[in-house]
């Protein structure tokens, strides 16, 4: 293959602004493990600041190496640097194809006998990733938003779910427009998100198909957790004249999911009639 010829860089998007796009293979910095997707125009490596990678180091050169697609087969090349670029520590001088796992190295010195940069080439990101990375993104950004993003090194330790204080509410047209929502202290029995569903305990039934308000409440959470239910089922627990009330879910929001999920250790409610600790897997029994 021809060497090509390193022209003009074209205007390029700020490296934050450059999103994980799927089915596209990535350079990943091995050292800080940030992903560089490939698009379909030309990846530039260098130390000009206009480049797709930008590495403004002396030891790397101001066009210093570029990656690029051609008949959908992903290529390397050298654009003439003083420092080299290496693939599976092999420097090359002509373009090089690229496979899944190879190593990239760039700017090779004595200060920097493993290269100024390291990259592992991935053919593409899985849509799992992407979905995780936005997933991730969306999370700091709420705990960021009502003030409990974990700071320092360890998180706090996260609250016991039998240790929070539950209540609940029917929520209809009249309840809301007149009354408001007169939520009443309930036992729960279990909480499944996977299955979108919950159990709780109440003296007064409430109706098969009624919309119900339930909230989760600790003095560390900035404000109740809000859930809707619709009633599936009602129960009554033979010899303690307790109703129980099987639900599902049918709003939770995203920012109060992300609480749940990041301040609270679900893995053991308290069983009301023998007042045991169960285990979660225990708690619908």
């Amino acid at each position: 293959m021809e060497l090509e010829e390193f022209k003009d860089l074209p205007d390029l998007p700020e490296e934050s602004d450059i999103p994980l796009l799927p089915n596209r293979p990535v350079l990943e910095d091995l050292r800080s493990a940030r992903k560089y997707p490939i698009p379909t125009y030309p990846l530039f490596i260098g130390r000009e600041k206009r480049s797709s990678i930008c590495i403004p180091l002396p030891s790397i050169s101001r066009k210093h190496a570029k990656v690029f697609e051609r008949d959908s087969k992903f290529y390397i090349q050298d654009m003439g640097s003083i420092n080299g670029t290496f693939v599976n520590d092999k420097r090359i001088l002509d373009p090089v194809e690229l496979k899944e796992g190879d190593k990239i190295k760039v700017g090779i010195t004595q200060k920097y006998p493993k290269g100024t940069r390291e990259y592992l080439f991935k053919m593409a990101i899985s849509e799992e990733e992407r979905l995780a990375k936005e997933k991730s993104e969306e999370r700091e950004r709420i705990l960021k938003e009502v003030g409990v993003m974990p700071t320092g090194s360890g998180e706090r330790k996260k609250i016991a779910l039998r240790h929070c204080i539950f209540k609940a509410a029917k929520k209809d047209f009249i309840s809301s427009m007149f009354k408001g929502e007169d939520l009443k202290r309930v036992p729960l029995l279990d909480f499944n998100l996977a299955e979108n569903t919950l159990e709780f305990l109440h003296f007064l039934p409430f109706k098969v198909r009624d919309n119900v308000v339930f909230t989760i409440e600790h003095p560390r959470f900035p404000e109740p957790l809000r859930i809707f239910l619709r009633i599936s089922g009602i129960e009554e627990i033979p010899g303690y004249g307790i109703l129980r009330h099987k639900a599902a879910i049918t709003k939770f929001s995203d920012k109060d999911k992300v609480l749940y999920e990041t301040l609270i250790d679900s893995s053991e409610l308290i069983c009301y009639t023998t007042s045991r600790i169960l285990k979660k897997e225990q708690a619908g029994e």
